[in-house]
């Protein structure tokens, strides 16, 4: 569900509009599902939407259903290797999607974001779009790992977020 461009840009944007929008991140936790769907997301009737929030200290990594592990082992092997480099205090807790369950996490929300709003182009970015390209010193989007780093200033580290990936780092 969460690997189909339209699907990955609509978290993009839901993820994008909690960070500033404090009347949505509170609908977005009272109903996930409702909210994405509201935005564009198209979720089968019978799946939960999961909604899990990433801390200074705490990292959600998403992986993919069992059925498509195979497809993303290599990227998923080498996020792992990264982990090892994490400081001691940062704890990361591992969820699977499945056919009737799927996560939506929402990252840190980095400095610039919570004052104001993401242009065209840092949006795209977000969405996948680009690859490689970093946004103010902020927000780093990588194809090789299908995630966003966000540089937290509370943990000397770079918290994984995998907001926009059909799997794992979140």
């Amino acid at each position: 569900m969460k690997d189909t461009d339209r699907n990955r840009a609509v978290l993009a944007e839901v993820v994008a509009r909690s960070w500033r929008d404090p009347a949505f991140r509170t609908s977005l936790k009272a109903n996930p599902k409702q909210a994405v769907t509201a935005a564009g997301m198209q979720i089968p009737p019978n799946v939960e939407v999961v909604l899990l929030e990433n801390t200074a200290t705490i990292v959600h990594a998403v992986l993919p259903p069992r059925a498509d592990m195979a497809r993303y082992q290599s990227r998923f092997d080498a996020t792992v290797k990264r982990w090892f480099d994490m400081p001691d205090e940062l704890e990361i807790r591992i969820h699977r999607d499945s056919a009737r369950r799927i996560f939506v996490v929402i990252p840190a929300a980095p400095a610039r974001a919570t004052g104001g709003q993401l242009s065209d182009r840092e949006l795209e970015q977000v969405a996948g779009g680009d690859t490689a390209v970093t946004v103010q010193n902020t927000v780093v989007v990588t194809t090789a790992f299908q995630s966003i780093e966000v540089a937290t200033t509370d943990v000397a580290a770079v918290a994984v977020a995998g907001v926009v990936a059909p799997c794992f780092v979140s």
